[in-house]
Order: structure tokens, then C-alpha cells, then sequence
């Protein structure tokens, strides 16, 4: 036995030896191979040993030219080779053990590099063309978060990225140093004629009701925050172009001081590795500061209401004329509004109108019980759920109500609240839904964005009872998250719904859809896909209501699309929507595009398929990847 063991133990000994001496020759191999960068390092932790090579190898790129890194004829800098590497997550590496020391090299081939460098440069031109079409739906928290991640990127990267503009090529660096300036000065926020609204109940009992435009129009979404005489609060979302600022005290403050929120650190390191690094721990603010403050007089005394406006001050820095690419570079990037068809409303809504201002006035009072009569069972029930929400206050003075009547629908508009819950204030509109067997109000919801409305009533050849059969559906959906309605979520998903949820992986080098890359459940391989079954999915809902104090879901930029039908609602006919959303939560925040699948019906519709991305997905390939209900 004892022959046996040294036997084992000296081929045990010759093995790793022989594998220290492969090491040894492939460390040899890299050194000789200039195809390569290299950093070494030795020490008793395999751990420091690596970190120290990691650092070795980036010291040394500081002061070696990489003249192999040439793209376009124009050599990269010394220092945006060291970033690259010092952002590369998966470093190859070898090391051995000798005597009681690790001795590792870390190694990059030139090629990864420059591959590193190319998908960074063209993640720029993907961040500024998504910041293009956002600010062109007028969601310019969105369009500037994207233009400062890559105005971020080139000022520590150095890449020399250029981008076509209707004045023709341009600097990447140079346009967004013009236009995001140029953005924040084109931003307005007015206090309107029905200034101040007292909740004496509340803690932050007053309600300053803002209004937000971009370039004179309404904006679809905006973050700012504010100082409310004790601390500044923030984010505070302005959403179709309304926003609302709570205080305790309004007897020492003569001036809102406000500023617009442009700079997304917190989202930009939990974004990728690359757009994390130019959020370093004490990164240097932009110089934009000054056009992004706002002073907001507040010169109409409580409990009075003075016809004038309260127009935000601005530092206001125009481009000189004479620099004529500068002055194009400024120009706001917004396309015209959607063109809708005419809505139906009903000319003797006086009823209707009688029974939305009785629920105003009980909601100003806290006095609930007092319109259990205007609601059916069900629609009481649904309205008190809603008052327990949070702290709801009626957000304005007076209110003009609009009804609309459709076949199957008539619904009322609208009475805007502010929904306190901890410290987030979100702004609503109920709608109401009214039994019009009964006369009373079935349900009541809170409406979608101006423009996710307006896309759904945007001319095209299909039923009015479809639209509001969808629109009804959407704002349910959109308001059974806020009110946290497990079992109506569950109602709405067939029993054997596709439900996939998606997360992008940190690493992530390549976030944005590529044509033909749909294959059922995985849609791109940076992206993590879960695939749900109706029951495993609502368990995860269910957890996440309970850790989550608030959730807000904000929908833009809507896109339609149904199963051919002769004409008007019929029962299964098949809805595809997808949606830009905004996720918000007490702990987590996200934007992507969601898509369900519905069968529509009067009553009771169903999803099909629910699918979130990070990255838009063109509703051909849906169709075609989920040809399920007839498509």
C-alpha cells in the first residue's frame, strides 16, 4: 500500500508540475505575441495576485502607444485603451502556483479590444438615437438620460464618434454639448390659475400644481425635484404635461426653488459596466446645472385664487448666431401630435357630471360612504380600495367633467388627484365607467398618459367599441398595479398564458434588438429571459406588492396592431399592444417596452402573451414568434 501511495503521490507531484510548466510556456507565449497586452503579478492570495495583475496590465497601457487600435484611419489614445481594459469584465487569465505564491498574468488581445471599442462607440450612437426619439415624444426625462450617458461616455472615453444631423455629419460631442443645454433651457413649468389645493388632513397638506412644456407643448414625461422648506424632494414625475409639489407650510416661502433632473447615476451604474464607469464614487457634475434650476414665485396667497401665471426662471445662455452649426445643433427634436379621430361625447351628461362632482366633494372630505349610492357593489368596492391606497387629495379647484358614450361605454372624465404614499406623490386622473342599465358607477381606474390615449384613438379603420374596450382594459391594468389587485391580475391572464419577463445582464456589451434574433422565449442572449406559468407568476407578484410600498406604471409611445375582423367588437378578437413603460417602485425602476396579447371582449378580456424587453420589438416578429389567438 505504502508503494502504492508514493507511486500515486509522485505522479500526483509530476502532473502538477507539468502544468506549472504549461503555464509557464503559454505566460512565455503571450509575452512574445504583440498581438497582446499583458499585466503580471505575484503574491501569496491568488485573489491579489489577479487584482494586481489587473492593474499591472492598465498601469502599462497608460504609457505604451497601441498603435494596432485604429479605426477609421485614427489611432485611439493611450488613455482610452486603459479604460477599456479596466472595463472589460472577463479578462482571460493563467496562473500557477509556485512555493507558497500565486503567480498570475491577465491578457487582452488587441483585437477584443478594439471590438470593446467599437461596441462602446456604437452604444453611443444607439443612446443618442434613443434619446432622438424620446425627446420627439416629448419624454424628456427619458431623452436626457440618454443623451448625458453618452455626452459621459465621450468626455472619459475620448472616442471620436460622429452622428449624421439634418445639417449633416457632426461631432457626437460637439452636438450634445449644444443640445442638451439648448433641451433644458426649452423647459417650462408654470403654476396655472388654480395654484394651491389644502388637504387639512394631510401632513403635507398643500398641493402646488404644476404644469410642464417642452418647447410649448405638454410634456409626456419629466423628473424634478424641489426643496419643500426642510429637505429637497425627489424625483417628482410630471406626467402629460401635470405635476404636483407638497408642503407642510407655505407662510415663508415666497419662491419654489426646483430643478430639472437630467444626471441618472443610480440607473446608469445599474445599466452596464461601461455606462457604470463614468459614475465613479464622487463623479464631477455636468455644467448644465444652471439652465436646469428653476425659481418658481409663488405670489398667490392660500385659500385665493389670481388669474396669472408663474412662469419657472431660467439662466438663459442662447448660442451665438453667428455659430450656425451651433444654433442647429439647439434645435428641439419634437414630432407633431398624433392626429385623432373625434371622440363621442354625450351632450346631456348632466347625471353623470351630478355624480362625479358628488364624488369630488366626498374625496375633498374624506366622507367615502356618503356616495355608496351613486356606485354599483362592485364599483364601491373598487373606489374604496383606491381611497385606501394612500393619501388621495383632489389636486385642483375647479373641475370641468366630460363624458363620452360609445355602444357598450360611457365614461367619465375627470377628477385629478395626488397620491401620497410614504414620500412619493404621484398625479392622477379617475376616469369613470358608468352601468348605464343601472345609472350608477361600475368602476373607476386612473387614465393612462395623454399620449398612450391618443395613440389608441389615432386615425385608422377599426371599431369605436374597440378603442374603449382596449383603452378600459389598459387603464385597468395600468391601475390594478398601483392598487396592488393581485386577483384581478390573475382574472385577466388565460389559464395557459406565455409570460416572459426579461432583466439585462450587467455584463451586457449589446442591449438593442437585432432583426431575425426573435426565437420563442429568447430574444436576444444579454438579456435574461424567465418564462412564467400564470401560477409561479402571480406568486412573484404577490411578493413583490408585499415589499414594495408603491408601484407606478407610466405607458408612451403605443403601438397597435389586430387580427383581420369584418368590423366592430367581437367576442376574441385579437389585440396585439405593445408599450414603452415606466416601471417605478419604492425599491426598483426600469423602462422597456411591454407587449401583451389580448383576446378583447366587452367584458372580460384575456392575456394571451405578456412579454417585457428592455429594447423595442417590431410587431411582425411577435406575431410571428406567438402565433397563438389567430394572428
Amino acid at each position: 500500500m505504502r508503494k502504492i501511495f508514493f507511486i500515486l503521490l509522485s505522479l500526483g507531484l509530476a502532473l502538477c508540475s507539468y502544468a506549472q510548466t504549461e503555464q509557464q510556456a503559454a505566460m512565455e507565449r503571450i509575452r512574445a505575441d504583440k498581438g497582446y497586452r499583458w499585466g503580471e503579478a505575484r503574491s501569496a492570495s491568488y485573489d491579489e495576485a489577479r487584482e494586481k495583475a489587473r492593474e499591472d496590465l492598465i498601469s502599462k497601457m497608460k504609457t505604451v502607444i497601441v498603435s494596432e487600435s485604429k479605426m477609421e484611419n485614427d489611432e485611439f489614445s493611450n488613455k482610452t485603451s486603459a479604460l477599456t481594459i479596466g472595463n472589460i469584465e472577463n479578462l482571460s487569465e493563467i496562473y500557477y502556483k509556485e512555493g507558497s505564491d500565486y503567480i498570475c498574468m491577465v491578457y487582452v488581445s488587441a483585437a477584443d479590444m478594439r471590438r470593446a471599442e467599437e461596441e462602446r462607440m456604437e452604444t453611443i450612437k444607439e443612446f443618442i438615437d434613443l434619446g432622438k426619439t424620446q425627446e420627439a415624444n416629448l419624454n424628456i426625462s427619458e431623452a436626457l438620460k440618454y443623451y448625458v450617458w453618452a455626452l459621459r461616455m465621450l468626455n472619459l472615453y475620448e472616442d471620436n464618434v460622429k452622428i449624421a444631423t439634418d445639417g449633416g455629419e457632426r461631432m457626437a460631442k460637439t452636438w450634445l454639448s449644444n443640445h442638451i443645454p439648448a433641451m433644458l433651457s426649452s423647459i417650462t413649468i408654470n403654476i396655472p390659475e388654480e395654484k394651491i389645493v389644502e388637504d387639512p388632513d394631510s401632513y403635507d397638506r398643500y398641493l402646488v400644481n404644476i404644469e410642464a412644456k417642452y418647447n410649448g407643448q405638454p410634456v409626456s414625461m419629466l423628473d424634478l425635484s424641489y426643496f419643500n422648506g426642510q429637505k429637497m424632494i425627489s424625483p417628482v414625475h410630471c406626467k402629460s404635461g401635470e405635476g404636483v409639489f407638497a408642503f407642510h407650510d407655505l407662510d415663508a416661502i415666497k419662491n419654489i426653488s426646483a430643478r430639472i433632473l437630467y444626471d441618472y447615476a443610480q440607473e446608469g451604474r445599474n445599466y452596464s459596466p461601461t455606462v457604470s464607469s463614468v459614475y465613479p464614487k464622487g463623479f464631477e457634475r455636468l455644467s448644465f446645472d444652471d439652465r436646469a434650476a428653476l425659481n418658481l414665485p409663488l405670489n398667490v396667497k392660500k385659500d385665493k385664487t389670481k388669474k396669472s401665471e408663474s412662469v419657472a426662471e431660467v439662466t438663459d445662455a442662447p448660442v451665438e448666431a453667428s455659430d450656425a452649426n451651433a444654433v442647429a445643433d439647439a434645435a428641439p427634436v419634437v414630432k407633431a401630435p398624433v392626429t385623432t379621430i373625434a371622440r363621442p361625447f354625450e351632450k346631456d351628461a348632466t347625471k353623470y357630471n351630478d355624480m362625479m362632482r358628488r364624488v369630488e366633494e366626498a374625496i375633498r372630505n374624506k366622507s367615502y360612504l356618503s356616495v355608496k349610492d351613486a356606485f354599483t357593489p362592485e364599483g364601491f368596492k373598487l373606489f374604496e380600495i383606491m381611497m385606501g391606497s394612500g393619501s388621495v387629495t383632489v389636486a385642483k379647484k375647479d373641475i370641468e367633467f366630460t363624458v363620452e358614450k360609445s355602444g357598450r361605454f360611457i365614461v367619465g372624465k375627470s377628477i385629478p388627484v395626488a397620491v401620497k404614499t410614504g414620500n412619493h406623490v404621484s398625479r392622477e386622473n379617475i376616469v369613470f365607467r358608468f352601468d348605464e342599465t343601472e345609472g350608477k358607477i361600475s368602476s373607476v381606474a386612473y387614465a393612462l398618459s395623454q399620449r398612450a390615449e391618443s395613440d389608441i384613438f389615432k386615425e385608422a379603420s377599426w371599431s369605436m367599441d374597440s378603442r374603449y374596450a382596449l383603452l378600459q382594459f389598459m387603464e385597468d391594468y395600468q391601475t390594478a398595479f398601483a392598487l396592488k389587485r393581485l386577483e384581478y391580475i390573475a382574472s385577466i391572464f388565460s389559464d395557459d398564458a406565455m409570460i416572459i419577463t426579461g432583466s439585462v445582464k450587467p455584463q451586457a456589451k449589446k442591449r438593442f434588438y437585432k432583426a431575425g434574433e426573435i426565437k420563442g422565449a429568447s430574444f436576444e442572449k444579454q438579456v435574461k429571459y424567465t418564462k412564467f406559468d400564470k401560477d409561479t407568476y402571480i406568486q412573484k407578484l404577490k411578493e413583490d406588492f408585499r415589499r414594495k410600498s408603491f408601484i407606478q406604471l407610466v405607458f408612451e409611445d403605443t403601438y397597435i396592431s389586430k387580427a383581420a375582423v369584418p368590423e366592430g367588437l367581437i367576442d376574441n378578437e385579437v389585440i396585439w399592444i405593445e408599450l414603452n413603460q415606466k416601471y417605478e417602485s419604492s425599491n426598483y425602476s426600469d423602462r422597456g417596452y411591454l407587449a401583451l396579447q389580448i383576446n378583447l371582449r366587452p367584458v372580460g378580456s384575456e392575456i394571451n402573451v405578456r412579454t417585457w424587453t428592455p429594447y423595442f420589438i417590431p410587431m411582425k416578429d411577435l406575431k410571428k414568434a406567438f402565433p397563438i389567438g389567430g394572428n
